[in-house]
């Protein structure tokens, strides 16, 4: 879970911190910053064995059945002087978090897309050893180990793994499994920075279905992740893969798409020839995907990396409420708050509806989410600077203060069709 985002020098963050809950939603208006946030935690997951941090586009190579970006590819952010702020030489980002028995903050240097600097500090919660560390670029690098039962030796690395484990000296007087122990310690705090950054997923507002029918490759992705390695015209067949192979995540997928929308949903793989298939929604007769609404198809897509994604991952969602009518906008908040609960995951949401945040506002007051587990982050463009308010919510979800600009628009088309009334 990640607890603190720090960044500086990206595109319109000067100087930004938030504080991060199991629930972090990003709201206010565009061109404010709230996905430069989340591109800049995709960019340091996306880190490579080169240690660059901007990647460029790779397509399709060989024989492929994907057209896949590099290994950990997650956002094109073209070259880092397109993202660099302007009178800055580095971009800073840190990040502060937590894993099962670890917790850790760390802030990483970049320039001229390659680390410089880095510092961080790594903890075992339960056990007497916490390694912090410095390494700066043809300066200082050094890991103290602050205090441990074994004499455990670390070291700064010059790529983004960021730290190492390199071994325990071992004594007569401690048993191996002692030794063993430590040592898997060891490795688990030299690998929390890296661990941590594997924890996040991406779901990305652009989804797919547009074509009737598609050519099936003779495997389904394996796991989420993959999917939002898939260059986008691919993406649509990798989901479809997923459905032909997978008759319970058709199911599963049809359970929630009902919820959302309220109508009872069915969806089933259609074969056409030629290892060709179709996407078809029951409801009760047979439609085509590609015949369905917008909103519809984009929630499918969605659904499934959802379901897919391992528990206690931390999911980082673009406008869930796309293309969707404000009832069924409700519904999607819900669900998240559903998939929240049941798989322990973290989420930041970036949205733009105001009826997705009140369902999660709304819950606060049922007693279905306590409320230090909701954080609203308010971003406003002032002057080419991102500047963010973190919203206080009391017991019964209200938010102090309101959001200065999102609420009023409609109150004001509300007023002028009042005026416009009145004169007639």
């Amino acid at each position: 879970m990640i607890t603190k985002i720090g960044l500086k020098g990206f595109k319109l963050h000067g100087s930004t911190s938030i504080t991060a809950s199991p629930i972090t939603i990003f709201i206010g208006p565009n061109n404010s910053g709230k996905s430069s946030l989340v591109q800049a935690i995709q960019a340091l997951c996306q880190t490579n064995p080169n240690n660059s941090i901007f990647l460029p586009t790779i397509g399709k190579t060989n024989d492929n059945i994907y057209r896949y970006l590099p290994n950990t590819y997650k956002v094109d952010l073209g070259n880092f002087k397109d993202v660099i702020r302007q009178g800055n030489e580095y971009v800073h980002i840190r990040l502060e978090g937590s894993l099962p028995k670890i917790t850790m903050d760390f802030q990483v240097k970049i320039k001229n897309n390659m680390l410089c600097d880095h510092e961080g500090f790594s903890r075992a919660l339960e056990e007497d050893m916490e390694i912090k560390w410095e390494y700066m670029n043809g300066g200082i690098s050094n890991a103290n180990l602050i205090s441990s039962r074994y004499p455990c030796e670390f070291s700064p690395k010059t790529t983004f793994q960021l730290i190492s484990f390199n071994g325990i000296t071992l004594t007569s007087s401690s048993s191996r499994d002692q030794q063993e122990y430590h040592k898997n310690l060891g490795q688990i705090i030299g690998n929390s920075p890296r661990d941590l950054l594997s924890t996040c997923q991406f779901s990305y507002p652009l989804r797919g279905f547009e074509e009737s029918g598609y050519f099936l490759p003779g495997q389904p992705p394996e796991k989420c992740s993959m999917l939002e390695n898939i260059t986008l015209n691919d993406r649509t067949t990798a989901l479809i893969a997923a459905f032909a192979y997978n008759a319970s995540l058709r199911k599963e997928v049809a359970e929630k798409l009902s919820d959302i929308m309220g109508v009872n949903y069915d969806i089933d793989v259609q074969w056409i020839g030629d290892n060709r298939v179709q996407l078809l929604l029951k409801q009760p007769t047979n439609t085509l995907m590609v015949n369905e609404g917008t909103g519809l198809q984009q929630m499918i897509a969605f659904l499934v990396q959802l379901i897919l994604v391992p528990d206690n991952s931390t999911v980082f969602i673009a406008e869930p409420e796309a293309h969707l009518h404000p009832r069924s906008q409700v519904e999607m908040g819900r669900l998240l708050l559903k998939f929240f609960k049941k798989k322990k995951i973290q989420l930041f949401i970036e949205t733009h509806s105001e009826h997705l945040l009140h369902a999660f506002l709304h819950a606060i007051l049922r007693q279905e989410l306590q409320r230090d587990e909701l954080s609203v982050c308010y971003f406003e463009n002032k002057d080419g600077n991102a500047t963010i308010t973190q919203q206080e919510i009391d017991e019964l979800g209200r938010v102090k203060g309101g959001f200065s600009g999102f609420f009023e628009q409609s109150l004001q088309e509300l007023t002028e069709f009042l005026e416009a009334i009145g004169t007639k």
